[in-house]
């Protein structure tokens, strides 16, 4: 196997992967986003289709052995001389046994095909996606990564979808205003699918390609904030999220009062797990360390301002602004 990896390698250095007509014999693409997945299959395949003629195209699946066809697919050639596109999804759920087979099978060129193997699996950390070990140990993929035969995409993070989401709207000639562009990238779901489903439909409502604010109230997404995920920042004194959650919960003339309500529940939970009097259930936004680090002069300090909040309300003061104070109170308390 390694005199054919090596006649293989030769093959590929003196007609590098750059040249005209020429591909990879192989590719392994990395990738929990199945839309970014497909967009990137569909791209190879437009950079290496055959002169004067598309590939044929199969699809094979990872959540099942592989059967006759498939090896069939990778190794007869086409009576007619078309190549073939061997596209498999979930590659990563195949058996090692597979694998291996599989890795006697890549080891020399396959003319009459182009296998793609797509490995679909979660991401591991921020930034990276697992690959699982028994095909990182393959001479196939050490080989696919010798020669810049691999591609890998953790998925739309908080740094990539602005950008993303820009270009998706340009190659749909769509003009987003600065603020629609924010609000989409900022609340959309960070999937592809999703990201391309909203655009599609702004297409339909922007007659004139001009995308303002108001036109993302037909998204399937919720731009709203959340109330737990505020109060959850607000015990754990994370200032910079409790402010921007906050920005985007909608009226308070009717949330304020069940803010305060569910304020004054954490402080209470907290005072009674400081002097092991709690005997509810377990409570995942606070817990005893958190109630002995704050302490109890900080902890009716607390309780203070909400009372405090609840009469200003009472007595006139605008909902947002009574909830604003109070929060800023808090977070000085808690540092």
């Amino acid at each position: 196997m390694a005199a054919a990896l090596a006649k293989t390698q030769q093959t590929a250095k003196a007609q590098p992967s750059g040249a005209p007509g020429q591909r990879p014999g192989f590719l392994f693409l990395s990738c929990p986003d199945t839309q970014l997945l497909l967009e990137e299959v569909e791209a190879r395949a437009r950079a290496w289709a055959p002169a004067g003629a598309p590939f044929k195209r199969l699809c094979f699946w990872g959540d099942e052995p592989p059967d006759n066809a498939f090896w069939e697919a990778l190794s007869l050639r086409d009576l007619f001389g078309s190549v073939r596109l061997v596209l498999v999804r979930q590659a990563h759920l195949w058996h090692a046994d597979v694998w291996k087979l599989l890795d006697k099978t890549l080891a020399r060129p396959l003319t009459g095909s182009f296998p793609i193997f797509c490995l679909e699996n979660a991401q591991e950390g921020r930034g990276k996606v697992k690959i699982p070990q028994v095909i990182d140990k393959l001479k196939c993929m050490k080989f696919a990564t010798k020669m810049g035969w691999t591609w890998a995409n953790a998925g739309l993070t908080d740094k990539t979808i602005r950008a993303y989401v820009a270009r998706q709207a340009k190659d749909r000639g769509l003009q987003l205003d600065p603020m629609a562009l924010t609000l989409l990238s900022e609340n959309t779901p960070k999937f592809a699918g999703v990201v391309a489903a909203e655009l599609d439909k702004l297409v339909l409502l922007a007659k004139d390609g001009r995308v303002s604010v108001d036109m993302l109230a037909t998204a399937d997404w919720s731009a709203e904030g959340q109330s737990f995920s505020c109060l959850n920042y607000l015990m754990q004194g994370k200032e910079a999220l409790v402010w921007s959650e906050l920005a985007r919960l909608g009226d308070l003339d009717d949330q304020a009062f069940m803010l305060l309500g569910l304020l004054a529940w954490n402080f209470r939970t907290l005072w009674l797990l400081m002097v092991d009097g709690y005997s509810g259930r377990p409570v995942f936004s606070v817990n005893a360390a958190m109630a002995r680090r704050i302490g109890p002069a900080r902890l009716a300090n607390c309780m203070t301002c909400v009372l405090d909040a609840e009469v200003a309300i009472k007595t006139g003061t605008q909902p947002r602004q009574a909830i604003e104070i109070t929060f800023a109170k808090i977070l000085q308390i808690l540092k």
